[in-house]
């Protein structure tokens, strides 16, 4: 814990702000799967609306006064263009309640990502994680109370599921994005986490026997092409900061 009362405070409102945001993001997230009707791919649809946060931070930062690069735009137009045809080529009435909420989780999975990067550099990674989790287990409980009816023998029957999430999906996961946020450079990180569309279509795929339409899955592809398309600028750029650094290293010697 830190000993100074100024750092003390700053990593209190960080715990605060970061725990709140997973707390909401993870939870739309949820009430947005469970939103689904039968039959649709809520895992493939879920797990791409929501990796749309890679195109959103850089919007959010353009809008807190960050120059934006043409990529981003351009990026940002497939992704709408993705976003038509897996939830809306059928018409306004193609589109889920589920897909809502999930698109508004992946806005607060945004906020999130920015306010770790802002703050893991002042409190560390474990200890981060470790009050972040403190928040969202609080906030999680109370929403619980407030909007279900919570049943032991539920509890136990759905054990190993509770116990998989509660582990390795959240709390393995989240303190590894946290520690990796530190050390990686963001467009890295940024890359790697937005796979989980890829693997949110798989595993619906072969463990819920979700199938996609084709216009679905060509509007999957199309978010994963903007998702990817919009770390370019990071990528390049890091890699010619990189290229300079060991010129100018290599003129040293």
């Amino acid at each position: 814990m830190p000993a100074e009362k100024p750092v003390r405070k700053q990593f209190y409102i960080a715990a605060l702000i970061c725990g709140f945001m997973l707390a909401l993001s993870v939870n739309l997230q949820q009430f947005g799967l469970a939103a689904y009707p039968d039959g649709a791919a809520a895992a493939a649809r879920g797990g791409f609306i929501t990796a749309l946060y890679v195109v959103l931070v850089p919007v959010f930062s353009f809008f807190a006064g960050k120059k934006i690069s043409a990529v981003i735009w351009v990026s940002v137009a497939v992704a709408l263009a993705g976003f038509y045809l897996l939830c809306l080529s059928g018409g306004a009435g193609g589109i889920y309640i589920g897909d809502v909420l999930i698109f508004i989780c992946a806005v607060s999975f945004s906020f999130h990502i920015m306010s770790v990067d802002k703050f893991v550099g002042i409190t560390g990674g474990i200890r981060l994680s470790v009050m972040q989790f403190t928040v969202v287990g609080i906030l999680s409980a109370v929403l619980a109370l407030i909007f279900e009816k919570p049943v032991l023998s539920d509890i136990i029957a759905a054990a190993p599921q509770i116990l998989y999430l509660g582990i390795m999906s959240s709390g393995v996961a989240y303190t590894l994005q946290i520690v990796g946020q530190k050390y990686a450079e963001p467009s890295v990180a940024s890359l790697s986490m937005s796979l989980e569309s890829v693997f949110a279509a798989l595993g619906g795929w072969l463990i819920s026997g979700n199938v996609l339409k084709p216009q679905e899955f060509v509007g999957c592809a199309l978010v994963f092409a903007a998702i990817i398309a919009a770390q370019l600028p990071e990528i390049l750029s890091s890699k010619g900061k990189k290229s300079s650094v060991k010129n100018q290293d290599q003129c040293k010697i």
